[in-house]
């Protein structure tokens, strides 16, 4: 025998007159039952997608509640950026490297000065 989701989780069953609304789950003891399977169970449910294309027609449905259920049926995507540094390791440059970065650095810091005080190149 099937068990009802009012039994599973222990409540009190719907009236007579919502009882097309019942869902059935498989026929599992509720400590086997996991999150995943309960909400994948829900959302395969045709009672249940009935439930939502009326509520989603009806403007009823707190997307909350939705997106949650898909979340524990096919899991969270995942949020996150990934930073990856592409600068070149300093630390590792012979001295010669060192000393052109560093000359070329001046040279933008120099530019950018002239450009600053309006002038159209390098001050003298």
């Amino acid at each position: 025998m099937q068990q009802s989701l009012a039994d599973l989780l222990g409540t009190v069953p719907a009236p007579a007159t919502h009882a097309a609304h019942v869902l059935e789950l498989p026929p599992l003891r509720a400590s086997h039952q996991t999150v995943r399977m309960f909400a994948l169970s829900i959302l395969n449910a045709a009672g249940y997608r009935e439930s939502l294309l009326r509520r989603i027609l009806l403007d009823a449905l707190p997307s909350a509640v939705e997106c949650l259920l898909y979340h524990y049926a096919y899991g969270k995507p995942v949020e996150r950026v990934e930073v990856k540094d592409v600068t070149d390791p300093i630390g590792d440059f012979t001295a010669e490297q060192c000393e052109a970065r560093a000359l070329r650095l001046l040279e933008v810091a120099r530019q950018l000065r002239a450009r600053q005080s309006g002038g159209e190149g390098e001050p003298q």
